[in-house]
């Protein structure tokens, strides 16, 4: 369990190295409305709909659940397999883009 504690903190840590900014600085900015109505205009709306329906399904969990660490067990799972569903949708929106 540390260890994949570890490797969270080393992609976030990675992130931020890369781009200069703290990783709540950059969700910010991935839900800033003008950001995303940039979006609009470059990805295909196939790819748009998918990323944007990923994206607030993400918001909605991160405002309804601000410290998963205090949930109970079962939510705790719950919770991972909305973020799983979130991950794989991201996923296949980045693909969908590749191969257009």
């Amino acid at each position: 369990m540390l260890k994949t504690y570890a490797q969270v903190l080393s992609a976030v840590a990675e992130i931020e190295e890369a781009t200069g900014k703290k990783f709540d600085e950059l969700l910010k900015e991935v839900f800033n409305p003008s950001k995303l109505a940039e979006l609009h205009g470059k990805l295909p709306a196939e790819v748009y709909g998918e990323l944007v329906a990923a994206l607030l399904k993400l918001a909605s969990i991160s405002s309804n659940v601000p410290n998963p660490m205090l949930l109970p067990a079962e939510e705790k799972r719950k919770l991972s397999s909305q973020v799983l569903e979130i991950a794989e949708s991201l996923e296949k929106a980045a693909r969908k883009l590749g191969s257009s």
